[in-house]
């Protein structure tokens, strides 16, 4: 198309072309005029705010310069920021939550435990968003291997504490914040103290038995808490996600976490974030060789308890697990929680399957209904994921495309160390070859192979150092009860006991040749005492003698015609009682006799029956030794097996070293017998967690 710029009517078309965008172009630079102005104004203001705030000295002044305090109940910490400034710099939280959800927000109190590159991440983008009380722990200081991850540390901090180094930048970040900074490191003994008044603890700890402390303490204190689980050799962020700890799949650091877990009592209910990306060959970082010249290695941990040598880390994957703890929490407290974390695998019908397959054939097995298995499906879970790393424990191990779990030898009880993974049609050649219960044909180990055999003892090898593990854990856990009960025990054997000069010198003389320390408490020991007078007994039977110490009790019980045969197996122990028996002035009453029990037991006549007869000797022959007692004591006397609950563990069914089946074996066959009438009794004190069984004939 021609265009005629002579003609008058293209003359006014340009006009008014020129005048629209003239307007336009006056338009966007008044805007942006008035954008520059305003924001020079802001920040002239916020200068004079904290110029004035940082400056003044006088009470006085400083009031008359504050601003008024915000609404919704915060504090007038907060007035160094004006409320309309701390709603700017938050506006797209408040966007994206709404007013109601940041108030939650800004009132929230987060602990952080561990303030490396997971936990200072997590600081800052916890305060970045609104958290207004944060209480950072950490005893470490900034190293300069700390800045490929630390989220606010540089040059000038190193050999500072991390916990200072966050907190500098938090309240560069945002003045209204409260930091609570403490350079300690968190132990359960004392560990209410820095976690009071937490709306949720995140747990960014590295060390792996503190980790646990920490979860198992908030769990039995219902405290929220988010834990991080292992960034460390790890570089796909697109394998991280947020799930219940009993969902963790692949990562070594879940897996250790939650198989402690599981054996002190917590099997689920715990948020974590973690990845599934499998390590490769990727190793622990090499101490220099000078260190180990300079002599033993642990001693340069900051701990005794504290890993000396770590993973290499790849400096963004902690940053993003501190960034999913945070937005995980913030929607918490919003009260806009997530509600459905996309998981990467969902295994509880598998784990439901297999258990329904390991029930059939077990049922198969025994030729008996079984309605319930002494395995669940937390269980399976262990050995299907944690123990066998879900693949047949059958070479080349590979990955099952019909996972079934068997028990691996028939003559030995269904326990989680008797039980693998395998493929189904390995499993049936293992039924079909292996027999049953009651008609055993041939070993696993001449049908897999020693190399396979090896495998299984290997993996039951690590189950019992775990077990071994979480039973210091436990004990670690209620050593300061049991110091609590051993100063009541004291205490009421103070007012109850005399001091006895014969029992304080029987248990010198047996520490002075070696015994073991284990007779029975001061307290028991009474009890022993009482319980032979009051049913009048002349005639006591003890199977297990040591070094003579509830002899005594009981001998002391007996009238002037009274007896008393004791059996001990050491010769050794039986002549260490004899002393302290003659000490004691009651050789005559007690017949010391040496040899196995179980003959000795065959050996006693029931004409006349005792009274009373105590069991306190190996425990994988309790049975045989109640049965002889049964045949021994009258009608009405009373049997006391002692060392029957063993700190609870005697009703997991993972336990099964010989003295928990002893145990076990007892209880079973008293079930059914018709011959006596018995209970438990726990007891608690100077001797920890046990009990004694308690029967009478009738």
């Amino acid at each position: 198309m021609n265009l005629n710029f002579h003609s008058h009517k293209t003359q006014l078309i340009a006009t008014a072309i020129g005048a629209s965008v003239a307007t336009a172009g006056l338009l966007s630079a008044y805007t942006s005029y008035s954008r520059r102005e305003k924001r020079k104004h802001l920040t002239e203001h916020i200068k004079r705010s904290i110029a004035s705030h940082s400056s003044s000295t006088d009470i006085t002044t400083r009031h008359e310069l504050t601003p008024p305090p915000p609404p919704n109940g915060f504090r007038d910490d907060f007035a160094v920021y004006d409320e309309d400034l701390v709603k700017e710099q938050l506006a797209r939280n408040y966007a994206f939550f709404g007013e109601e959800s940041m108030a939650k927000i800004r009132e929230g109190t987060v602990v952080i435990v561990g303030c490396g590159g997971v936990g200072s991440w997590a600081a800052v983008m916890l305060v970045r968003s609104g958290v207004s009380k944060i209480r950072l722990v950490d005893f470490d200081y900034v190293t300069l291997s700390s800045l490929n991850r630390h989220a606010t540390a540089g040059l000038t901090d190193v050999g500072t504490p991390k916990v200072k180094c966050i907190e500098r930048t938090l309240k560069q970040i945002a003045r209204w914040v409260e930091v609570d900074s403490r350079i300690e490191i968190w132990r359960k003994e004392e560990g209410g103290d820095l976690l009071e008044g937490a709306d949720w603890v995140i747990d960014a700890i590295d060390n792996i038995q503190t980790k646990v402390d920490l979860l198992k303490y908030c769990h039995d204190h219902d405290i929220k808490v988010f834990s991080s689980m292992g960034s460390g050799a790890k570089c796909d962020p697109t394998r991280i996600q947020i799930s219940d700890i009993s969902a963790t799949v692949y990562d070594p650091l879940a897996r250790s976490v939650r198989r402690r877990l599981r054996l002190l009592g917590v099997s689920s209910g715990i948020p974590v974030v973690y990845s599934t990306e499998v390590p490769g060959d990727v190793r622990l970082l090499p101490l220099p060789e000078e260190e180990f010249e300079k002599g033993p290695v642990k001693e340069l941990g900051v701990f005794d308890d504290f890993r000396v040598r770590i993973l290499p880390v790849l400096g963004p994957l902690p940053s993003i697990f501190g960034l999913n703890a945070a937005t995980y929490i913030l929607c918490e407290l919003a009260g806009k929680p997530i509600l459905n974390p996309l998981p990467i695998k969902n295994r509880k019908k598998l784990y439901e399957r297999l258990l329904r397959d390991l029930l059939h054939r077990e049922t198969k097995l025994t030729g008996e209904t079984i309605n319930k298995l002494p395995i669940d499906e937390d269980d399976v879970s262990l050995i299907f994921e944690d123990v066998y790393r879900g693949r047949s424990v059958i070479p080349p191990h590979n990955v099952p495309s019909r996972p079934t779990l068997v028990r691996w030898d028939v003559r030995q009880p269904l326990t989680i160390n008797n039980c693998v993974v395998m493929e189904f049609g390995e499993a049936e050649k293992h039924s079909k070859e292996s027999g049953t219960v009651t008609e055993p044909l041939t070993s696993p180990e001449i049908i897999w192979g020693s190399a396979v055999q090896k495998v299984v003892e290997h993996r039951a090898d690590e189950l019992r150092r775990e077990r071994e593990w979480v039973i210091k854990m436990q004990q670690d856990f209620i050593v300061t009860r049991l110091e609590d009960w051993a100063r009541s025990d004291k205490y009421h054997n103070s007012f109850l006991i005399e001091k006895d000069s014969v029992l304080d010198a029987a248990l010198a003389n047996s520490n002075a040749n070696g015994l073991p320390e284990i007779a029975v408490s001061t307290a028991q020991g009474k009890f022993l005492k009482l319980l032979a007078s009051s049913i009048a007994a002349k005639r006591i039977l003890e199977v297990g003698t040591l070094g003579g110490y509830s002899t005594i009790w009981l001998a002391r019980a007996l009238p002037d015609d009274g007896q008393l045969i004791t059996l001990e197996l050491s010769e050794k122990h039986a002549q260490v009682a004899r002393d302290n028996l003659a000490n004691a002035g009651l050789s005559t009453k007690v017949e010391v006799i040496v040899g196995k029990a179980v003959d000795s037991l065959a050996k006693l006549h029931p004409d006349p029956p005792f009274d009373l007869v105590f069991i306190d000797a190996d425990k994988p022959s309790n049975l045989q030794y109640f049965t002889e007692a049964k045949r021994l004591v009258r009608k009405g006397g009373v049997i006391i097996v002692d060392n029957v609950v063993r700190y609870g563990r005697v009703a997991d069914p993972s336990y099964i070293d010989d003295n928990i089946e002893g145990v076990r074996n007892l209880l079973k066959a008293i079930q059914g017998d018709a011959e006596v009438d018995a209970t438990t009794i726990g007891t608690v004190g100077e001797k920890g967690y046990d009990g004694f069984l308690y029967a009478i004939r009738k």
